[in-house]
């Protein structure tokens, strides 16, 4: 995996890490928003990283997956805290068998940390 720094519009540096893609022939989308959650590991068939983030103007957190991988391919957690203000890169589930909207994260960048 490979660390970026961002310079972003306050001058302050931001890291912006690739993570894994699922979909990869999905279009992406760039959401802006604050975790409103710690990162929690789920403990399934394939595990996976997840977290809730509050977008602006939207009344429900939305769950955000993030399937982030090492060198080795095992899933590490990503390194993001309750109340970053995180830029993700990904797409939107689009499951017939649940009406709950989630976000698969393929990159995100922190931008602020309180």
């Amino acid at each position: 995996m490979q660390n970026k720094e961002t310079l972003i519009p306050n001058r302050e540096k931001a890291n912006r890490v690739s993570v894994a893609n699922s979909q990869p022939n999905q279009q992406l989308t760039k959401i802006k928003g604050i975790l409103t959650s710690q990162i929690r590991k789920r403990e399934e068939t394939s595990p996976y990283y997840y977290a809730f983030v509050k977008l602006k103007g939207h009344g429900a957190d939305l769950p955000v997956i993030f399937k982030v991988k090492d060198e080795n391919s095992n899933f590490k957690e990503p390194s993001l805290k309750k109340s970053n203000l995180v830029e993700l890169t990904g797409h939107y589930s689009n499951s017939p068998s649940n009406i709950r909207k989630s976000f698969t994260c393929s990159a995100y960048e922190l931008i602020s940390h309180e």
